[in-house]
């Protein structure tokens, strides 16, 4: 939203895409990989936490499929939610070299792959992830991942415990 703008506060929130094309990883039409993540409000230093997540876990992403042949549902959730723990390291690692609390870094994080067939996903936060299918209808497939309070988020720093990865049944 524009509420950044008026209170004078920088965006928190990140996004960012990639097509690996035909022939340059396992999906012989190729694929697109999408990763977003919004920074908890309440952290100081989210909109950098989230800057960070983003382009660490396409990154991780992006290096491991160009160099992979064949995959199946297990490889691809594995390395969705090890392009978490990267996003993870890559924030840890903005804390130390800034000198300032890791939890002032945190936020959300959703990653997909989509082969043009098949979605895989990974989700940490209070958003979550909506598919349209091509029937013209559309479901939430992650779950919001929030405290007891209303305005309150478990984030990706909360560790791999409150993550989800997984495969769209359609």
């Amino acid at each position: 939203g524009a509420g950044h703008i008026t209170s004078g506060l920088p965006n928190q929130d990140s996004a960012d895409a990639r097509t690996i094309l035909p022939g340059c990883g396992p999906f012989p039409d190729g694929c697109l990989i999408a990763v977003t993540a919004d920074g908890v409000g309440s952290c100081s230093n989210s909109a950098k936490g989230s800057s960070r997540a983003v382009s660490s876990a396409l990154d991780f992403l992006t290096a491991s499929l160009v160099k992979i042949t064949q995959v199946d549902d297990k490889m691809m959730t594995d390395l969705l939610y090890n392009s978490f723990v990267a996003a993870w390291n890559a924030v840890e690692d903005l804390s130390y070299d800034e000198e300032m609390p890791l939890p002032s870094y945190d936020t959300t994080l959703d990653a997909v792959i989509f082969n043009g067939e098949d979605l895989y996903y990974g989700h940490s936060g209070d958003g979550g992830i909506v598919t349209v299918y091509s029937d013209g209808t559309y479901e939430m497939i992650t779950k919001r991942h929030k405290g007891e309070e209303a305005n309150s988020v478990i984030p990706l720093l909360a560790g791999p415990e409150n993550w989800d990865f997984g495969k769209s049944e359609k």
